[in-house]
């Protein structure tokens, strides 16, 4: 839906284009503060509409507060455009929560594929060493409108990378052949 009216006036605002005019090349950053309440997320829906070609990342300290950025921007954004890259659940690799590990997923996968402008993390989940990038390169499965496919195939490929095979499909990573 978004809120183009609100983003308007931010982007006539003088310190907004002071912000926009030092953005930081490759490798840097910039730190803006003394944003009170959502004014921040404003900031940020501003930049990345105005600038079509930048990927924003923002950093929360905590899972919270970058739910809280996803609802602020997804207020003020197409929701396409967001995402959240949450820190795993448990230790390892191995993410014991399909939920979890499917969010993480999801947002690597359309990052690599250009179709994100904002991605929302924690400080815990950059830190986090992951071999997801490659594991999606070798384990990606396209399936459109007029292939022709054996099922025994399909499944044994859905099996290989994890999927289970059940008689009723009640959670995620479940497939069932019918």
């Amino acid at each position: 839906m978004g809120l183009p009216q609100l983003l308007d006036v931010i982007a006539g605002l003088g310190p907004y284009h002071e912000v926009k005019g030092s953005l930081p090349t490759a490798g840097t950053t910039v730190r803006v503060g003394g944003l009170a309440g959502s004014s921040d997320a404003a900031v940020v829906a501003a930049l990345a509409r105005d600038l079509p070609h930048r990927v924003f990342l923002v950093v929360a300290d905590q899972l919270a507060d970058a739910e809280r950025w996803l609802a602020d921007l997804d207020a003020l954004l197409d929701e396409a455009l967001v995402a959240l890259y949450p820190p795993r659940e448990g230790f390892g690799e191995i993410e014991p929560h399909a939920e979890v590990a499917g969010e993480r997923v999801e947002t690597l996968e359309r990052l690599t594929r250009s179709q994100l402008r904002i991605v929302l993390t924690t400080s815990r989940a950059l830190l986090e060493r992951t071999s997801l990038p490659a594991a999606l390169r070798t384990s990606r499965l396209e399936l459109r409108k007029g292939d022709v496919r054996r099922p025994e195939s399909l499944a044994a490929h859905l099996e290989s990378i994890g999927f289970e095979r059940v008689s009723m499909v009640e959670d995620v990573a479940q497939f069932s052949v019918r």
